[in-house]
């Protein structure tokens, strides 16, 4: 299923049945995580995708709260024989990546000129232009390698077509 979703042009249409605020998706089962595959990039910054080992709460700016949460859970809890639910994040720098490669950046910061937070009616009509132009681009190569990679890795631990949890994580929503 995440092939699918990654190698279609109608991926990030089936992206928002996930939810999603940016691409900060956090992927993951019980299990380990796998450091192959993880990422590119030559800084943690920089990198498409973090494994929940290497995140903190310190991460928020770069995976969410969400997955910075995951993150310290699973590195604190682990050892006290909790099972976490481990696995990896989409970092906010392939949001931005992204937003570059496809070429609507700038469009998207004029759309937001328009926005009157104050006019219901303005913030979802202007949200609905930003969501479809969005949904309308495809991933770049580089950021479904990477979640590919990290997908595959729980393959070889798992099974094929191993099952999932896709959880969105804004990196300002904790603010």
């Amino acid at each position: 299923m995440l092939r699918n979703l990654v190698n279609t042009n109608s991926g990030l249409n089936n992206m928002k049945k996930f939810g999603r605020h940016g691409f900060n998706l956090a992927f993951g089962i019980n299990g380990v995580v796998y450091k192959n595959g993880y990422g590119s990039g030559p800084s943690r910054r920089e990198k498409f995708i973090l494994p929940f080992s290497e995140i903190s709460m310190n991460d928020v700016p770069i995976v969410g709260g969400k997955n910075a949460s995951l993150g310290e859970m699973y590195q604190n809890l682990g050892s006290k024989g909790v099972q976490i639910p481990n696995g990896y994040a989409v970092t906010a720098h392939s949001y931005f990546y992204f937003l570059e490669k496809v070429g609507i950046r700038e469009e998207i910061k004029t759309i937001l000129k328009g926005l009157d937070v104050k006019d219901v009616d303005n913030l979802q009509r202007i949200g609905a232009e930003i969501r479809g132009l969005i949904l309308s681009k495809e991933f770049p190569e580089e950021i479904k390698e990477a979640i590919v990679r990290g997908y595959e890795g729980l393959e070889k631990e798992y099974s094929k077509n191993v099952d999932i949890a896709c959880r969105s994580s804004a990196t300002a929503e904790d603010l």
